[in-house]
């Protein structure tokens, strides 16, 4: 887990640490989230690998990974996963 307190050479940006145990995953698309109201907040490019995002929407906030596909692999498909970053429960999610 990352230290709070270290800077951890990310340009000056302190780490908040990170749950030891991640959240169950949010069972929504891209499209669904932002159907239900979600903004998207942050953007980062995840090198040639694809992107992350943070969504936020009622005071909550999700976590996505989205996967572009890779030549050479059984990966052939671009894949989202999301997670919440503070525990709502999953009838929260569904609205």
């Amino acid at each position: 887990m990352l230290d709070a307190r270290a800077d951890h050479g990310l340009s000056g940006i302190r780490c908040l640490p990170f749950p030891d145990e991640p959240e169950l995953p949010v069972p929504d698309s891209l499209a669904s989230l932002l159907i239900k109201g979600y903004r998207i907040t942050t953007t980062a490019d995840y090198g040639s690998s694809g992107a992350l995002f943070t969504l936020f929407r009622q005071k909550q906030t999700v976590f996505c990974v989205l996967t572009a596909p890779t030549s050479g692999t059984d990966q052939d498909v671009p894949t989202l996963r999301c997670w919440s970053l503070n525990e709502p429960t999953l009838e929260e999610v569904k609205k």
